[in-house]
């Protein structure tokens, strides 16, 4: 940020901190004037300060601000999380009565959520599930503005479009969206319908809907923005200047130089902007009012000055990520190879190979070999050919048994049948060719290949359930045992670290290596599990018996017969949610303790090696699981008190 905006800024902060009362809330006023703005009225209100959080959250300097402002904004809400226009002790609370609502409730908690998220816990959003559903127009919004009951007075029932915009983006920021506000935003947009009746201006619609919306007409919305330009640059008043360039900003566009150099030039020497009229304030005597502050205008110009450097580019080359060479090399050379296969089966082939170079974890099995190299205690020589056919070999046997996995789900395309066959071939000769001479190491590829197709065998015949017409046929539960099966189906995936192992000297039999053997095996069970555990709904409609679709059954004491899956699912979910998922994450944990104590009794392996780098993931995924389902079960605690 260049110096003369950050002193401005500092300006303007101190004047904000100057105005911040002892309990941490400021004033703002209410005058029969849009322009000049005069100051009849002193008011106590929640909406102001919550705009002013929001404008602030994000400027360091500003949190002694911030934080004594969100504590007084907690103390502003209801039993319910609903918020009124009014602050809790201001005399208007009983002279000029509102009613609670949604605009200052969404702004409330959109401030309170962006300063610490932890606040929106769970219980919080059950309490405003509860609030938006006692106003809902329709399922999923839009909702009306004021919290009374559908059958009050007709000026209480209205639905407006600042309101639902606010709505979303709170939605927004704890990871939910609703078609049906989008759907309203995308209607403002492409008909220019920017109206409110709370609002004496469309720059606070454009604030936002700019901050909310994410469809596909946000270049028009900013060219409308765009077009309200004076031919100055700026949009004629620090207030509006301010809404519009965080809307710009919100939108992904570039800030006019001219608008920004207005801004700092319009600063007062206090550190202020003026107050201007942001909404519309009760009637007096008929005459509509309106509300603004001094320190409402500084608050939203800081924010649309107020952004983090920009990371430099031009002098700091990007690192190149571990192994990048190797991996592009294989890819290549697996591309020209398959290049050369007859006209039908190449065009299937080269789609395929494309298909899993997008997948996630297609660098992990190219590089397998070669990390788990960089990986050992004593590092063998670099052997590019070595890493190169055991990496090019995990690829082609990978792309060989997802699409025999597919055939083993019904799903199999016919097409794709002839391109496993010849990945398959492909893999098998790499792995021979990378230790030709090794008659251990060569008996392990084969052995890995047969406990492959047993373990497919052995789920075709255990883990299979007849659903037709709505009905789940169960004969009997496959028992999974320790879950060594559920590896078992990936066991390739231990033949390259094996292959650099024996190519040191250590002998597939080795104590080192059947360490690594179960280090990889537990973490296959774990990545397995998660897997399952997102699955399962799907799979049991497929009429796959898994090991999480086995553990729910077994954990509600379901017996072998007919089952209507209508009822059976959301008993299944119910249970799943509140008792099977903490077991299974248990069981995930367990084994991911496994494969790292495993690694770490190979003695071969450093501290950091990329066995307990692939446990990270999956790790952290339990810790999130876990979180969401204390959050959930927090919130239906929340949802469902009388």
């Amino acid at each position: 940020m260049e110096q003369g905006r950050a002193y401005t800024i500092e300006r303007a902060i101190a004047f904000v901190r100057n105005k911040q009362a002892p309990d941490g809330g400021f004033v703002s006023f209410s005058s029969p004037n849009q322009a000049p703005f005069t100051k009849a009225k002193t008011y106590h209100t929640t909406f102001a300060p919550a705009i002013l959080l929001n404008a602030l959250v994000t400027v360091p300097t500003a949190q002694p601000i911030t934080n004594r402002l969100a504590a007084w904004l907690i103390a502003q809400r209801s039993d319910t999380w609903a918020f009124n226009y009014w602050a809790v002790h201001a005399p208007e609370r009983t002279r000029l009565a509102y009613p609670d609502d949604l605009d200052d409730t969404a702004c409330a908690l959109i401030g309170l959520r962006r300063h610490d998220p932890t606040v929106i816990d769970g219980a919080v959003l059950g309490a405003v599930v509860k609030l938006l559903l006692a106003t809902e127009t329709e399922v999923g919004g839009p909702y009306r503005t004021w919290l009374v009951p559908p059958d009050s007075e007709r000026v209480w029932l209205d639905v407006d479009l600042a309101v639902n915009c606010n709505v979303a983006f709170l939605l927004r920021l704890v990871d939910s969206s609703l078609p049906s506000l989008d759907k309203l935003m995308d209607h403002a947009i492409t008909h220019q319908a920017y109206h409110s009746p709370y609002y004496p201006t469309v720059y606070p619609l454009w604030y936002y809907v700019a901050r909310a919306y994410k469809g596909t007409h946000a270049n028009r919305l900013a060219h409308h923005i765009q077009a309200a330009q004076t031919d100055e640059g700026h949009w004629g008043t620090p207030l509006r200047t301010a809404l519009a360039l965080s809307s710009l900003r919100s939108l992904h566009q570039p800030l006019p130089k001219a608008a920004v150099q207005y801004l700092i030039a319009a600063q007062q020497p206090n550190g202020s902007w003026p107050a201007e009229a942001y909404c519309i304030d009760p009637a007096q005597k008929g005459k509509t009012h309106y509300h603004g502050a001094a320190v409402l205008t500084t608050a939203l110009v800081i924010e649309a000055l107020h952004e983090p450097p920009a990371p430099p580019t031009a002098t700091v080359r990007r690192k190149e990520p571990q192994g990048q060479h190797m991996y592009t090399t294989i890819l290549s050379d697996v591309r020209t190879d398959l290049t050369a296969l007859p006209s039908a089966l190449r065009t299937e082939s080269l789609a395929m190979l494309d298909h899993m170079e997008r997948l996630q974890n297609s660098r992990e099995i190219i590089l397998l070999p070669y990390l788990f190299a960089q990986s050992l205690m004593k590092p063998p020589p670099a052997h590019t050919t070595l890493f190169a056919r055991l990496g090019t070999a995990n690829l082609f046997g990978w792309m060989a048994y997802t699409i025999y996995d597919d055939f083993l789900d019904d799903e199999g395309n016919t097409r794709q049948l002839s391109v496993a066959n010849a990945a398959l071939r492909r893999s098998l000769l790499a792995f021979m060719h990378a230790l030709p001479e090794h008659a251990g190491y060569q008996a392990s590829v084969l052995a890995a290949f047969d406990t492959i197709d047993s373990a497919n065998a052995w789920e075709l015949a255990n883990a299979r359930f007849t659903v037709s017409t709505g009905r789940l046929d169960i004969t009997a539960l496959p028992d999974y045992g320790s879950l060594r099966v559920l590896a078992e189906r990936s066991m390739g995936h231990t033949l390259t670290p094996l292959g650099v192992l024996a190519s040191v000297g250590i002998a597939p039999t080795d104590p080192s290596a059947t360490h690594i053997t179960n280090a990889l095996a537990h973490y296959i069970i774990a990545r397995q599990l998660s897997d399952d555990v997102h699955d399962w709904q799907d799979d049991i409609h497929a009429g796959h018996s898994t090991y999480v679709i086995t553990r729910i059954l077994q954990d509600m004491n379901i017996q072998p017969g007919r089952h209507n899956l209508k009822t059976l699912m959301p008993a299944m979910q119910r249970y799943f949610w509140h008792h099977t998922l903490t077991a299974l994450c248990g069981d995930m944990t367990y084994h991911l303790k496994l494969a790292r104590s495993h690694a770490r009794q190979s003695g071969v392996l450093t501290p950091k090696n990329c066995i307990t780098e692939l446990c990270h993931p999956i790790e952290e995924s339990v810790a999130i699981t876990l979180h969401e389902q204390k959050q959930a079960k927090q919130f239906l605690r929340s949802y469902t008190a009388t």
